[in-house]
């Protein structure tokens, strides 16, 4: 069969060529989508940096409604978790207590609201600040503004160091206790500064003003903490009821009890009010908490006097009672035991007798003290009460 070898050539570079042209413009297709893919890709990772940073913006711009400028720049620094959990811990933190305050106290092994701690496990419970949220509505209508007066800062030193009390008294370790104990100073120490420089800005400004320590409230669960640490060992002195966990006195033991309300008060006596170095105590007079404490002391002073004349009129009763009976007082019965002249007795006397058995537990014992006064001594479980 013949065959043009001149037309066979033209068609093959007819065909070659209609490939080659095939071939372009689908890479040119190929090139296109890559471009418009790459593009996109762009543009996505663009949008979600844009947003990323809207977001950061906007947590810093919250943040600094509860820390100052170099606390933010801090907490900035923690990445994106630690900016939500600061957050978390400002809107979380209870009313009156201001976050900036928080940043600055020291923490400890038990994790507290009082304290900023990023490595507190007990943020996880608080809410979580959510992009979605921070996203609507104007940025005023999102927060709440915390109240910078000084209140703010005092509610805040002290509700701490109500936390801090609580857990040196409960302390299970020396090592426990003593990281509580380290704590509660430096923030005691912090308020101290706080209150004084306070109370300058208040005499220039030509105020009187006073700064109490701690609220009522506060007041109470101090003085409570510190009187169930002085307790604690003294398991057999009362009942708790099951319901409501509320102690109950078991019968025969107010001498004991007195007893340790007056070192309850010894014990606050020594952390409040006794002054430093610097001739500066925690509590000054003036304070509310001074008073406060004060009145432990009395109350367990005016408990003594009150349970003193009791036993003292029990014990005339029995003697009375038995003389027209023509009968004897039990020596167990005994309430209260009066000093003999000829042979004074002295409070080592006191303690020697308690622990050989001779005078009840429970009685009251007169002694004559070293400048030859007459007084009266409890004996109880706990120990003597002169």
């Amino acid at each position: 069969m013949a065959f043009s070898l001149q037309g066979f050539g033209a068609g093959f570079a007819s065909q070659l060529s209609t490939n080659l042209n095939e071939q372009r413009q689908r890479q040119e297709r190929l090139q296109d989508e890559a471009t418009s893919i790459a593009t996109r890709q762009r543009l996505a990772k663009q949008a979600e940096r844009d947003q990323e940073k809207k977001v950061m913006e906007e947590l810093t711009e919250s943040l600094s409604l509860y820390y100052t400028p170099d606390q933010v720049k801090n907490i900035l620094s923690e990445g994106k978790s630690g900016v939500k959990y600061a957050l978390n811990h400002a809107q979380n933190l209870p009313v009156g207590v201001d976050a900036s305050t928080t940043y600055t106290l020291p923490k400890t092994n038990i994790p507290s609201k009082h304290t900023y701690d990023s490595d507190n496990p007990s943020a996880t419970n608080a809410p979580s600040v959510s992009e979605g949220v921070l996203g609507k509505g104007t940025f005023a209508s999102r927060f709440t503004p915390i109240d910078p007066k000084a209140k703010t800062k005092a509610t805040t030193f002290q509700a701490r160091l109500v936390e801090l009390d609580f857990e040196r008294q409960n302390a299970k370790t020396q090592e426990e206790k003593d990281l509580a104990q380290k704590a509660f100073d430096s923030t005691s120490e912090a308020y101290k500064n706080f209150k004084s420089i306070e109370t300058s800005k208040a005499s220039k400004d030509g105020k009187t003003v006073t700064i109490d320590f701690l609220d009522e409230t506060r007041q109470q669960s101090i003085v409570e903490n510190s009187f169930d640490s002085v307790l604690k060992p003294y398991i057999d002195l009362y009942e708790v009821d099951p319901a409501t966990q509320l102690k109950k006195l078991k019968t025969g033991n107010q001498a004991a009890i007195i007893q340790l309300q007056a070192q309850n008060y010894i014990n606050l006596k020594e952390t409040y009010l006794t002054k430093d170095s610097d001739s500066k105590a925690l509590v000054e007079e003036g304070d509310t908490f001074f008073t406060r404490i004060k009145q432990v002391g009395q109350a367990a002073n005016r408990d003594k006097i009150n349970y003193v004349n009791e036993q003292r009129l029990k014990q005339t009763t029995l003697e009375a009672t038995a003389t027209q009976n023509n009968t004897s007082v039990a020596s167990t019965s005994t309430t209260y035991y009066i000093n003999n002249s000829a042979e004074p007795r002295t409070l080592q006397d006191v303690q020697t007798g308690r622990r050989d058995g001779t005078f009840n537990m429970g009685s009251v014992v007169e002694y004559v003290d070293e400048n030859g006064t007459l007084r009266t001594a409890l004996v109880s479980t706990v120990g003597v009460y002169p």
